[in-house]
């Protein structure tokens, strides 16, 4: 704050000489005006704080319990938090190995687990039999 213009908020400053103040209008819009761009600033570094802690709460890679061995990798999208990549291949001989015939393993992968929408942190599949792009 520029060190001429008084705080208007002090006792000083309501002092008044012959029924005017002690602080000129012009005065009192410049400090208002300093005081505006000072909330504006630190409104600023609050909101990128809670950007930054919101960006960490939904950075959480979500995880199929059992199906550790069939991630492929992680993905990483451009303004999102990277994901983790199962192989479709690997989790359906998984769940076929556990007892399901192949018409199950489908229905529970397509239901179960392509169709679970658990928010950004969703897991993704990776299907390498269909890369006819």
């Amino acid at each position: 704050m520029n060190d001429k213009i008084p705080d208007p908020t002090t006792k000083e400053a309501k002092k008044l000489i012959d029924g005017k103040p002690t602080i000129s209008d012009k005065d009192l819009i410049q400090y208002y005006e300093i005081q505006e761009e000072r909330m504006a600033r630190e409104i600023r570094r609050l909101r990128g704080l809670i950007d930054k802690k919101n960006f960490k709460k939904t950075e959480k890679k979500l995880k199929m319990d059992g199906f550790d061995d069939c991630i492929a990798g992680i993905v990483e999208r451009f303004g999102i938090s990277p994901i983790v990549c199962y192989d479709k291949q690997k989790v359906l001989k998984k769940l076929i190995d556990d007892g399901c015939s192949l018409e199950e393993a489908i229905e529970f992968y397509e239901f179960n687990q392509l169709g679970a929408w658990m928010g950004d942190g969703t897991p993704c599949f990776l299907d390498t039999d269909n890369c006819n792009i």
